[in-house]
């Protein structure tokens, strides 16, 4: 049976070839397994997909892992090796003693596939001898080493990572390598090694976006610092890390926050990365735009909610600018798209300001249904109990939506009333 499913490997179709893989998968001889490890270089993704998936039942087979690495060694083979890569990801545990002696093999490419598998894999065993990996003398194994222990995390790897950053001056790419990886281990990490690098030019963004994974409020002044950086990048990277470490705060803190925001930036610098292809950058420089009152002009802002990925962003804004804020809303209302005064709508119930009542009065009769649904709700939001007689109507509109909101509005308000002044409803 060997002998045809190997001259089927060899000779058949992509259909009689993947079938003579599965055939393969229930034998347990130690051949069988080499027929398999062979498939994973076959040039139809489907038959190197089955093997993968068979050979991944064999991880306790004696033959198995030596012969996956044996395939990282197909120079002419991508598809080989990429495919051995995953199955050893796959079988784990059984993988890790052999790959951690392959960090030794005098070809540096696989000793950079063993240390990237052992990252994937992620088991706390390998951190030590991928602590020895960052002294290879080949600079992309020591950076392949550093994001590894990155993705196994832990403090004895924060430690290594620290020591990189402190002791080894004279290597750039390792210690940009170090940076990345610390911002992969998360919280908790020392802060204090990676704002020594942020004088750094060639390491400035790295440590930027360390910092912003920190989650450390420390971590906030230097990067409002970076705002003003010459760089984009590293603007980019201060003000997406200023708003990752702003979400993670309690209350108490953002208001800590806020002050050395409104104190030391600039808001002509966040404006400008509002034409960003990036709807991180933008969100986040929404975000502390809206923190300084939305900059010379909030009205650019507003524009960006056309976008619906961005209107989280923007009504956070928008809350946060207070009356500067509604200014700008209840004047575009007028002339805006359907569906931006429904949004405008929205908004003025999150900021919650009686001086949007006029618009929003205005809006329960607005021709786009949206628009009065937005607004009935933004009412109710607000609390306007005068308003009760103006929702009546929309009790009977078109649209079942914008009824449904007439009707919690209505009890929602009616409870309101009734709380200050308990007699209303029985006169």
């Amino acid at each position: 049976m060997i002998e045809d499913m190997k001259k089927r490997l060899l000779e058949g179709d992509e259909e009689e070839r993947r079938v003579a893989v599965v055939a393969l998968g229930g034998l347990r001889e130690k051949e069988a397994v080499l027929l398999l490890v062979s498939a994973l270089g076959d040039q139809s993704w489907r038959v190197r997909k089955t093997a993968e998936e068979i050979l991944e039942g064999f991880a306790g087979e004696e033959s198995l892992v030596p012969a996956l690495i044996g395939s990282l060694r197909s120079e002419d083979n991508a598809g080989m090796r990429n495919s051995a890569a995953s199955v050893l990801v796959r079988i784990g545990w059984s993988a890790i003693p052999y790959l951690i002696e392959t960090l030794k093999d005098v070809d540096k490419d696989i000793r950079k596939f063993a240390a990237d598998i052992l990252g994937e894999i992620g088991d706390k065993t390998a951190i030590s001898p991928l602590v020895d990996a960052l002294r290879d003398s080949d600079d992309n194994i020591r950076s392949s080493a550093a994001e590894a222990l990155g993705k196994i995390g832990g403090d004895e790897v924060v430690n290594a990572l620290v020591y990189v950053l402190t002791n080894t001056e004279d290597d750039i790419w390792l210690r940009y390598s170090a940076l990345e990886a610390l911002g992969k281990t998360g919280s908790g990490m020392p802060i204090e090694p990676i704002i020594s690098l942020l004088d750094e030019k060639l390491l400035r963004k790295a440590a930027m976006d360390a910092l912003a994974k920190s989650c450390d409020l420390r971590a906030t002044p230097h990067l409002v610092a970076g705002l003003h950086d010459k760089s984009r990048g590293c603007r980019e990277a201060a003000v997406t890390g200023l708003n990752s470490i702003y979400k993670s705060l309690p209350f108490q803190e953002r208001l800590t926050v806020d002050e050395e925001i409104r104190a030391n930036a600039e808001p002509y610098l966040l404006t400008g990365l509002l034409d960003s292809t990036s709807i991180d950058i933008k969100k986040s420089a929404v975000v502390i735009l809206g923190i300084m009152g939305g900059g010379a002009d909030p009205a650019m802002i507003l524009n960006l909610a056309s976008d619906e990925r961005m209107q989280d962003a923007v009504t956070d804004a928008f809350v946060k600018m207070g009356e500067k804020g509604l200014d700008v809303l209840t004047g575009a209302f007028p002339k805006a798209e359907d569906k931006m005064r429904s949004y405008i709508c929205t908004v003025l119930g999150k900021i919650g300001d009686k001086k949007g009542i006029s618009i929003l009065t205005k809006a329960l009769s607005d021709p786009y249904g949206h628009t009065r649904r937005s607004a009935t709700l933004a009412i109710a939001e607000i609390g306007a109990i005068e308003t009760l007689p103006f929702l009546i109507p929309l009790l009977l509109d078109e649209y079942e939506d914008v009824e449904e909101a007439a009707v919690q509005a209505i009890i929602r308000l009616s409870k309101e009333k009734h709380n200050r002044d308990p007699g209303w409803d029985r006169e």
